[in-house]
């Protein structure tokens, strides 16, 4: 059968060389990667125009890349640490943020649906993320927007999500928040600072716990 069309692509995330042929009856058949066509079900795909074939061609190789994608829920968490105390050196120093003076942390974490790209061989290409639709993590724990969680950046930490798991970052977060609304209170309230200091109840004098 002479060959009327071909056209690089990838089908399962490895290179092929997509050939329409067609046959003395008018009949338009493009054939299927070997590795795909235990899953499919098929070797080919046929139709009565070059259009249609390369469209059945198309729809299969969508259905195949369907197949080599894992889901799963995870967690995703950061840490940005500044410890800048000039009282180590080398790797023991963390100098994250960019911003500010003294020492900080910022934090983020939040549920999401990690879907793992692999090709025909089951290697893994690529994780992409997107947001689950259940956050019970109080708001401002999602990170900034412009390093939003779904980046793939190495600083974000990834595990796989469970309900234990979930339980210890809600506490954390409650308790930064404690942290954060005990700080305010001493900041916003000198005298109230200077009653702590006095008294020497450091935090636990300030403020009450956030709701």
């Amino acid at each position: 059968m002479p060959t009327v069309k071909t056209q690089k692509t990838y089908f399962g995330g490895k290179e092929f060389r997509m050939r329409v042929n067609v046959n003395k009856d008018g009949l338009f058949t493009a054939m299927l990667p070997g590795w795909s066509r235990e899953a499919l079900g098929k070797d080919r795909v046929e139709a009565d125009t070059l259009k249609a074939a390369m469209r059945a061609f198309d729809d299969e190789k969508k259905r195949y890349g369907k197949m080599l994608q894992a889901r799963r829920r995870v967690i995703r968490y950061v840490f940005e640490i500044n410890d800048k105390t000039h009282r180590y050196s080398g790797q023991d120093e963390r100098d994250d943020l960019t911003f500010g003076v003294g020492k900080g942390v910022q934090f983020g974490v939040a549920n999401m649906i990690e879907t793992a790209h692999a090709d025909a061989d089951g290697k893994i290409l690529r994780q992409s993320y997107t947001e689950d639709n259940k956050q019970p993590y109080a708001p401002g724990y999602q990170y900034s927007r412009f390093r939003g969680m779904e980046s793939t950046i190495d600083d974000i930490q990834t595990i796989e999500w469970s309900q234990e798991r979930e339980d210890w970052f809600v506490a954390l977060c409650r308790a930064m928040d404690v942290l954060i609304e005990k700080l305010k209170t001493l900041d916003e309230d000198q005298q109230l600072l200077l009653t702590a200091v006095e008294s020497g109840s450091l935090l636990t004098f300030a403020g009450n716990n956030p709701e």
